[in-house]
């Protein structure tokens, strides 16, 4: 694998969606960090400084909408998709508006084809990695 590859980690309560995504974008030639949660995901970002968060906005112990908020207060340069299953055009309306205040830059409604997720990403690294100054804070 590229070590130059772009970095991305998936959060999703849902060990299917994690594995699927990781396999098409590993055979994209990107490199995949996954996470279960939002909690597990941000202490994830301390080992793995991704490019790109992919964070689920239904999950247990830390919801997506407040994973995208505190990812964007800690590492703000750090491009962020928010995904949703099963929305309706109600939940977008209710969810999409929160999920781009708080910090994601595009949107995905899941299922997805994986060539949509793919598009996304490489706009999002075509225009400009995670800087070398947005590295994990060290712990003390």
């Amino acid at each position: 694998m590229n070590a130059d590859a772009p970095r991305v980690l998936v959060i999703d309560d849902n060990a299917d969606m994690r594995t699927l995504v990781r396999l098409v974008l590993e055979r994209e030639g990107f490199r995949v960090e996954a996470a279960a949660n939002g909690e597990e995901g941000l202490e994830a970002l301390k080992r793995f400084p991704a490019d790109v968060v992919l964070s689920d906005i239904f999950m247990p112990r830390k919801d997506g909408i407040e994973t995208i908020e505190a990812v964007r207060s800690t590492y703000p340069k750090i491009k962020i998709i928010a995904m949703l299953a099963g929305a309706t055009e109600a939940h977008l309306a209710d969810y999409l508006p929160i999920a781009v205040q708080v910090g994601a830059a595009a949107f995905l409604r899941k299922p997805f084809k994986p060539q949509e997720l793919i598009e996304i990403l490489r706009g999002m690294t075509d225009t400009g990695l995670a800087a070398p100054d947005d590295t994990p804070p060290q712990s003390t």
